[in-house]
């Protein structure tokens, strides 16, 4: 098959990419020179910077395709899917309109936990939600649904063994303007606690799996998050997340969280500063809950098993 698929999240394109590849499939990108022309008031729709050297530069697929509008309708994918609440207006109201003519099949997919009028129910016939929320959307309103799971490289984020130290990390991209709020909690943390806080907004994914190396655990806070690729790949890592817990709220990576084993939660900096330094000076704990972090993850999101799933959906889209 070929799927159109717009990026929304580099992490999550590059990881569906290979998913597809692995199966026979083809993910189909839309390129810088395709011209959107409903726009919603965000101003934001997907990535509109890919380019052929985008499969080198962000370890796409190596069958990736990049399209403008009229190369799309010439390739006419077997699959067209809605990536995001700010794509649908382009994808509904342009897209769809001519892909349904060649018997394309129409998808949906949510990583963030929108509500529930966010998407269309009544045009909804096959969604793929990674976030818990619209799954229990689909189930209310009985669609075909797939409870989806991304792809997640363990190569490059493979547990390399335990760690020593006192060296944190966080890994949210720009931080300071993205989350104000946020940020301003993070560095509170770091004035009042004695360690060394490592803060990566726009490494590389080599280079942030380097450093992961090179901390012993990893502090999340962030209040707008949905299925959290910054924290499984922690996880992978075997580096527990730190999270406080009025931000966990109906979070869909609770999913991962495993009090104790890949995360722990914080009532206030004290209790964050308790829990953090029981960590730092108890070898024995530490090693042990890094080791277990790696593979509950690991048991947790299996990509084979994701594989098998998704084949399924795609083989039973209505």
């Amino acid at each position: 098959m070929k799927i159109f698929f717009p990026d929304i999240h580099i992490t999550l394109t590059r990881n569906f990419s290979k998913s597809l590849e692995q199966l026979g499939h083809q993910i189909i990108l839309p390129s810088k020179d395709y011209k959107v022309t409903q726009i919603p008031p965000q101003n934001w729709v997907w990535n509109t910077s890919h380019t052929k050297e985008s499969i080198k530069k962000f370890d796409l697929a190596s069958n990736s395709i990049f399209v403008n509008n009229e190369e799309l309708f010439d390739i006419k994918p077997d699959v067209i899917f809605v990536s995001a609440f700010e794509n649908q207006f382009e994808v509904l109201n342009v897209i769809w309109p001519e892909a349904k003519k060649w018997g394309a099949k129409l998808a949906f997919y949510s990583g963030n936990d929108y509500w529930d009028t966010a998407y269309p129910w009544d045009i909804i016939k096959n969604y793929m939600p990674a976030d818990q929320l619209a799954a229990k959307l689909c189930e209310q309103h009985k669609k075909h649904f797939f409870h989806y799971r991304p792809w997640i490289d363990y190569d490059m984020f493979s547990f390399d063994g335990v760690s020593d130290g006192k060296k944190i990390g966080t890994y949210i991209c720009d931080y300071k303007n993205n989350f104000p709020d946020d940020y301003r909690c993070y560095t509170q943390a770091t004035q009042v606690h004695d360690a060394e806080y490592i803060l990566c907004e726009n490494e590389t994914k080599e280079r942030t799996s380097e450093i992961m190396n090179e901390t012993i655990s990893t502090l999340h806070i962030k209040r707008l998050e949905g299925y959290g690729f910054a924290i499984i790949e922690s996880m992978a890592k075997g580096r527990p997340v730190f999270f406080w817990e009025p931000l966990t709220q109906g979070k869909s990576y609770l999913q991962w969280l495993d009090l104790g084993v890949t995360g722990f939660t914080f009532r206030d900096l004290g209790d964050y500063i308790s829990q953090q330094n029981f960590l730092i000076s108890e070898t024995e704990f530490r090693h042990e809950v890094q080791n277990k972090c790696a593979k509950r993850i690991r048991d947790i999101i299996n990509n084979e098993e994701q594989n098998l799933k998704l084949k399924n959906f795609l083989n039973n889209l209505l």
